[in-house]
């Protein structure tokens, strides 16, 4: 098994100033083009014109369409729940500093 070269770390091994970077990952950059190319396919029209079309059957009666509609327009309940805390983190720090 090859050690890797720590000749660019300090003492408690983060990178130390100046350090070159890594190639990163081939792959996640040929995925992200190509997400890029997908996303620029469509347009404004298009994007509303299935909006209404998802929102159409999920008032049919579609739970999948509903539930994917749900989904992405309501926000996590963790994450919101996170949200509400930080702004009231950081409406305490306000107070704090007046």
């Amino acid at each position: 098994m090859m050690m890797p070269d720590n000749s660019q770390r300090d003492a408690t091994g983060r990178f130390q100033p100046g350090c070159r970077p890594g190639p990163g990952n081939p792959t996640s950059a040929r995925s992200q083009h190509r997400m890029h190319i997908f996303r620029d396919s469509f347009s404004d029209e298009d994007i509303a014109a299935l909006a209404k079309s998802l929102l159409e059957q999920a008032l049919a009666g579609d739970m999948k369409a509903a539930q994917l509609l749900l989904d992405k327009l309501l926000p996590d309940t963790c994450e919101a729940e996170l949200e509400q805390r930080l702004d009231e983190i950081e409406r305490l720090l306000r107070e704090g500093e007046k």
